[in-house]
Formats: C-alpha cells, structure tokens, sequence
C-alpha cells in the first residue's frame, strides 16, 4: 500500500498526530532546538571535528599537486547544516 506523504508543515502536524499520536507543541519545538544545540556544539568541538578540517586541507594540498586544480571552492572547513524545526 503506497502511503501519501504531507505536502507542507500543516499536514505533518496532522499526519503524526494522527499515525503516531504526536503532537508538536512550542515545548517540543524548543527542547528540539535544545538538542539540536547541544549536539553541534558536541560536535564543533569534538576530535572528529578538528581532525576532519585538517584532513580537508591535506586532501586539497594533495590533489592540487598532482592536478595543478583545487579540490575545494573555498579554503575554509565545511559549516555544519542544520535543520530547523
């Protein structure tokens, strides 16, 4: 059975109140963004992420010396996206 998928926030809303008997509430969008916060700011500063810049420009010093071309458009380690609620 193919399922619909909601079209637009509204719809969301609706469909997990109704599937799941979520409701999404002011309470829920702020511990949302709580976590949200916590776990980038984890990660910003996490061994991961330093290592992963770093590895970045070691890819890009590498590839430009055998290609002459940069790898990356900017220099600048990647941002890390979010999603809002």
């Amino acid at each position: 059975m193919q399922q619909i998928k909601p079209r637009d926030a509204e719809e969301y809303r609706a469909w997990l109140k109704k599937e799941h008997g979520v409701e999404i509430t002011t309470r829920t969008q702020t511990y949302y963004g709580s976590a949200l916060n916590a776990a980038v700011e984890q990660i910003r500063s996490s061994h991961f992420w330093a290592s992963l810049g770093q590895r970045l420009r070691e890819f890009e010093d590498a590839y430009w010396l055998r290609t002459d071309y940069k790898l990356f458009a900017v220099p600048e380690a990647p941002l890390l996206q979010v999603k809002p609620f």
